[in-house]
């Protein structure tokens, strides 16, 4: 069931509400931020979090769903020729506990879907994948993930629909009052599941390391942890020398976003099964289920 959003007026209901404010950021681009914060009835505020400022208008939606999981969806910039929108989708519980944050390309208000009461977002990209007819084309590549607490949970696997003169054309006639309706895109039948998520993966070139993560921590924007040896997921500057660099995390067999990070990285991912997978170009960490 596609979610309704809530009215612009930051009421979340039953006494919640949210408000924000543009600070600068310590760096050297002196770029803005948003800072958000979500009040309770007794004006205690019980998450707050931030965004990209975005001169983008019309920019901000959010949701709520039965138990409580709140989606705010801000779209923070749009790109010129394609027109791409990139969107950061926040979501968390009006009971507190840390938010967990995702950037999605072209994510529209078919994005988002209420089941069970909790709330499930299509993450979606555009990428230069290079199987299949016909190669190096550009698609459209995105997947289900589900609101599970501090974490996402992948619902289906990711699906690719290449960039043809008739998905330009259903991509053009889809925009209605400035969104794209991305979803539609993946319809049934329209697009294909592929390996792992990511369209480019290849033969392995390396014996897969196995084991349990250990000594979780999150650092310089990303995380560390080790299996067997020091690993660096994520990371914004790169990993330091002597460690190795992880590209994607993936669970239950998909891949997940990336850049991902669950919003308590040592609850989530301490002590859990793993396997080290060695590509050409990149590498992938597979979590086992817990």
């Amino acid at each position: 069931m596609i979610a309704a959003p809530l009215p612009p007026d930051g009421n979340l209901g039953n006494g919640y509400h949210v408000e924000h404010r543009s600070i600068k950021q310590v760096a050297q681009d002196e770029n803005e931020t948003l800072v958000w914060e979500v009040k309770g009835p007794q004006g205690k505020v019980v998450v707050r979090f931030g965004t990209p400022t975005s001169d983008v208008s019309g920019t901000q939606r959010f949701y709520r769903s039965a138990k409580g999981d709140v989606l705010l969806a801000d779209r923070v910039s749009s790109s010129m020729g394609m027109g791409v929108d990139t969107w950061v989708l926040t979501l968390f519980h009006l009971a507190g506990g840390p938010p967990v944050q995702v950037e999605s390309s072209d994510w529209g208000p078919d994005g988002v879907n209420e089941r069970n009461g909790r709330i499930e977002v299509l993450v979606g990209d555009w990428a230069w994948p290079t199987f299949g007819k016909p190669k190096e084309s550009l698609h459209f590549v995105g997947g289900w993930f589900a609101y599970d607490g501090d974490r996402l949970r992948p619902t289906t696997p990711w699906l690719a629909r290449p960039l043809l003169f008739s998905f330009d054309a259903e991509r053009g006639a889809s925009s209605h009052e400035g969104f794209w309706y991305s979803a539609r895109w993946l319809r049934p039948g329209k697009g294909r599941p592929y390996l792992g998520g990511d369209p480019r993966v290849g033969k392995e070139t390396a014996p897969r390391v196995k084991g349990k993560l250990a000594d979780v921590r999150p650092e310089g924007g990303g995380v560390r942890a080790t299996l067997g040896s020091p690993l660096w997921i994520f990371g914004s500057d790169g990993p330091p020398e002597g460690v190795t660099g992880v590209t994607y995390v993936g669970e239950a067999g998909v891949l997940m976003p990336l850049g991902y990070i669950p919003a308590n990285p040592k609850a989530s991912w301490e002590g859990r099964r793993a396997e080290l997978a060695t590509y050409a170009d990149f590498k992938i960490l597979w979590l086992q289920t817990p």
